[in-house]
């Protein structure tokens, strides 16, 4: 019998739908076959949460805030998986952490390597005492014989990388071993670390010979169209309509794709499906019922939300009374109570941890877990809505890519958490460079497999294309907003019932530079956000690094602290920057902003011998009948400083106004993005701001320019 070795559960559904009818090769996904290949004699294989308990044991007598983690339970156990997958790339690639000191020749990470052995010590014999073994360390593992004794051959599909010991274990496999694989200059060095110097083109591959067994050259590219647009949701409709193309010019839905390289764009496509999607990520169950309750008892209790409480305030008395898991159980639907129950029992075992006492804690802990469950996709469509990793090793006729920006395309999901690429590449490790090349794999294959291909992306002032469609020889595509963005609208209520030009209200006593920039921008969008205070419901809830680095700031220099260097300098901001946070946001900080902030120690440095200080407070001072405020983020005995994470805006003029008139200083912004420093002091402030304040409109109506106001721009 032979085994056939696929990536994705997804390509081993499409697999089976196209072999004939009646007898089919065994089929696993990848990571099923290296669990089942090998075992460890006498030893149990921990599992995913007991094996986080183990771990927390394991810190007594370890300083892990060195590590950028906490002691608290709650906060440790949610990024305890940055030591796991530290540990776990260690063991694939088979480096000691012995050869990442020889490796780390400035010392650099001299301190975490040792807390990192020192826990991994401690944590490999509380395993070995209870019989437990862990994936990280395997020097004990041995092929797995009863397995391979119905199997001829082991048939790969390899879709990604092998790492040294996946490639020790198909060494040792008793079967003879084919690999088909790819190689294009997307992923031609990892392939050379495991096959070879070899050129581009299709591979079968003798992995026992070490010999090529045959050969294609690679197919080009499809038909492809790239378009941009001004807003993200007008991308929706493009979408949309190129499916609904695809499917007149003949294709099979099922052979359909929409690719999601920010699967946040999922929830704008729900908005407007109409029946033909099938979302492969599901339906997240923060939208459920039971979760929404949950979420708003933790706001009323830990906030003191009146808001939420109204939403839960007939269920507050029961749960009051009751043990948390119990309401849960009791108010949850029949389809949330399948989905949950599982997940229950681990939360109940993992309770043991947290002070019974502290509701709002356990709680929260509750809201984490859960936000991670999703209820699969049974009423979709047949055109599929995925990530870029699920289509991997799949083919579909007609594509369509969104969100192709910079900073999305590609994103690798794996930071270099506790080691830097120079250290990572001396000691053998994959770099953060060469998981970025594979991902662009990823989307090439993607792309040379369809007959047609679209690709949108958004592009305004602050987000440009990725540098990789340029790569691929695409062209910038023309913008399409005018021919998708009426349509899209059209999915919502009657425009006329939205009509709310005309309506004067009062002016406002006091204003801000926020506030006075969308006043004098549009003021129906000031109506709609200050007067009628409405808000929007879909809220990103992505990363901020801006909101970060000002709270890491203003921590590290209200107690003005001193520093011999710049990289002192730079040292403190980034343990303020990365204290406490996910592993998500640690990945975010250090592989997009770590060198940015490296710019700004440099350049602010000499300017922290300066006196300086570091207040949240507003001041005020008034204009032509109106009281202005604004805070700063530093001020010295010259300059009143900002920080900014973004590119410069006008709206950036308009807050220097603010301080130059408040302060009587010049206005200093730090554009950590793009790396500059701006004087943005004007002659007269006092004279500019009041020609501001006199032009001011208080009817609503749209604004002129149609870029800073979508409110009501629908007919």
């Amino acid at each position: 019998m032979k085994l056939k070795v696929l990536t994705t559960s997804r390509q081993i559904r499409q697999y089976l739908q196209n072999q004939p009818q009646g007898m089919v090769d065994k089929v696993l996904s990848i990571g099923e076959f290296f669990s089942k290949a090998v075992v460890v004699e006498g030893k149990r294989k921990i599992d995913g949460d007991l094996k986080k308990i183990y771990l927390y044991r394991a810190l007594e007598q370890i300083d892990v805030s060195k590590l950028g983690l906490s002691r608290d339970f709650l906060r440790f156990f949610k990024n305890s998986d940055l030591v796991f997958d530290f540990w776990s790339e260690l063991a694939k690639e088979k480096v000691t952490i012995e050869q990442l000191y020889a490796a780390d020749t400035y010392t650099e990470y001299e301190e975490h390597l040792r807390v990192l052995s020192d826990l991994l010590e401690n944590y490999q014999k509380l395993l070995a005492g209870d019989g437990f073994y862990d994936e990280i360390a395997w020097e004990e593992w041995e092929i797995n014989e009863a397995f391979f004794e119905q199997i001829e051959m082991v048939e790969l599909e390899l879709e990604g990388y092998l790492s040294q010991l996946e490639r020790e274990v198909l060494d040792r496999v008793p079967v003879d071993v084919v690999i088909s694989f790819e190689v294009s200059r997307y992923n031609r060095p990892l392939i050379g670390k495991m096959f070879g110097d070899l050129a581009d083109g299709l591979y079968r591959y003798d992995y026992h010979q070490r010999a090529v067994r045959a050969y294609e050259p690679l197919p080009g590219l499809g038909e492809v169209e790239t378009a941009s647009f001004e807003e993200r949701i007008w991308q929706v409709q493009y979408a949309l309509a190129s499916i609904q193309e695809f499917y007149d010019a003949g294709m099979d839905p099922d052979r359909m794709a929409i690719v999601l390289p920010d699967e946040s764009m999922s929830e704008y496509l729900r908005l407007f499906n109409n029946g033909n999607l099938n979302f492969a990520m599901g339906e997240p169950f923060e939208r459920s019922r039971i979760y929404t309750i949950l979420q708003a008892l933790y706001d009323y209790m830990a906030q003191g939300d009146l808001v939420a409480f109204e939403k839960i305030k007939d269920l507050w008395p029961l749960y009051q009374k009751s043990d948390l898991l119990e309401f849960i159980r009791a108010h949850a639907s029949p389809r949330e109570l399948t989905l949950l129950d599982e997940e229950l029992h681990k939360i109940e075992k993992l309770f043991h941890y947290i002070d019974e006492a502290d509701g709002v804690k356990r709680l929260h802990f509750v809201l984490e877990r859960l936000r991670k469950l999703s209820f699969d996709d049974i009423q979709g469509g047949r055109v599929t809505v995925m990530g870029v990793l699920e289509s991997r090793g799949v083919e579909f006729d007609g594509v369509v890519v969104l969100d192709f920006n910079e900073e999305i395309v590609p994103n690798v999901q794996k930071g270099d958490m506790f080691l830097n690429s120079a250290v990572r590449q001396r000691a053998g490790l994959p770099t953060r460079k060469e998981r970025e090349s594979l991902q662009k794999h990823y989307y090439h294959r993607l792309l040379q497999n369809a007959k047609k291909v679209r690709i949108a992306y958004v592009h305004n002032e602050e987000q440009s294309p990725s540098r990789f469609l340029y790569e691929l020889g695409l062209v910038e595509g023309s913008s399409l907003k005018e021919r998708y963005k009426e349509v899209l609208f059209r999915f919502g209520p009657d425009p006329q019932g939205l009509c709310i030009d005309g309506i004067a209200f009062d002016p406002p006593k006091k204003l801000y530079p926020t506030t006075l920039q969308i006043l004098k921008e549009c003021p129906k969008r000031y109506y709609l956000e200050y007067i009628l205070q409405l808000k929007n419901d879909i809220e990103e809830e992505e990363f901020n690094f801006g909101l970060a680095f000002h709270e890491a700031m203003e921590s590290l220099l209200v107690t003005r602290p001193t520093f011999a260097s710049s990289g002192q300098y730079f040292d403190a901001v980034m343990e303020q920057l990365l204290a406490g946070r996910s592993k998500e946001e640690r990945y975010i900080i250090q592989s997009q902003w770590e060198d940015r902030v490296a710019w700004f120690c440099e350049q602010d440095f000499p300017r922290l011998a300066r006196a300086y200080r570091v207040e949240r407070f507003l001041y005020p001072k008034e204009l032509g009948g109106y009281r202005l405020l604004a805070k700063f983020d530093r001020m010295d005995d010259e300059a009143v400083i900002d920080y900014k994470s973004g590119s410069p805006k006008e709206a950036d003029d308009l807050q220097a106004l603010f301080y130059q008139y408040i302060f009587d200083k010049k206005p200093l912004f730090y554009y950590l993005k793009d790396q500059k420093i701006v004087d943005k002091s004007v002659p007269d402030p006092k004279t500019k701001l009041q020609e501001i304040l006199d032009g001011l409109c208080f009817e609503t109506k749209e604004a002129e320019d149609e870029r800073v106001c979508r409110w009501g721009r629908v007919s």
